[in-house]
């Protein structure tokens, strides 16, 4: 898997760059500045779907079957890793490496959690407590250093 992120990472930035994808909204304005939104907004959305079939082939080979809400569960860990990652290195933008160490961050916290022998409720009251906490220090604790 490293090895496909690794293969995958110069091609991406070649292609995608992320300051032309975040204006695609006002498609006025993306078509002014000479880029195609069509094209960007199909580029954008072929890789969303390829990394989240990739996903989705992930989760079923661990779980061993294929399932529609075998991944429901999951979505607050990822997006609790993704918010703990803009507070890690105080960039207060999405990366790559702050997004990594958040999702190890909560790996070893629910990791923790299960060897405590704590209730599978009191996991999510504690993933919530840590993304409010990343939030405040994110946006609220954060603004004082701009």
């Amino acid at each position: 898997m490293a090895a496909w992120f690794g293969s995958m990472a110069a091609p991406l930035r070649r292609v995608a760059r992320p300051k032309r994808l975040g204006p695609v909204s006002p498609p006025v304005a993306t078509r002014l500045a000479g880029a195609s939104t069509v094209r960007l907004k199909t580029l954008a959305y072929v890789i969303s779907g390829t990394l989240a079939s990739l996903g989705g082939i992930v989760i079923a080979a661990r779980v061993g079957r294929g399932d529609i809400s075998s991944g429901g569960s999951l979505l607050m860990d990822s997006v609790a890793a993704a918010l703990i990652g803009f507070a890690v290195f105080k960039l207060r933008r999405p990366n790559v490496l702050g997004t990594i160490a958040g999702a190890v961050f909560v790996g070893v916290l629910l990791n923790g959690l299960t060897m405590l022998n704590a209730p599978y409720y009191t996991q999510d009251f504690v993933k919530g407590a840590v993304l409010v906490g990343a939030l405040a220090l994110t946006y609220g604790l954060g603004r004082s250093n701009p």
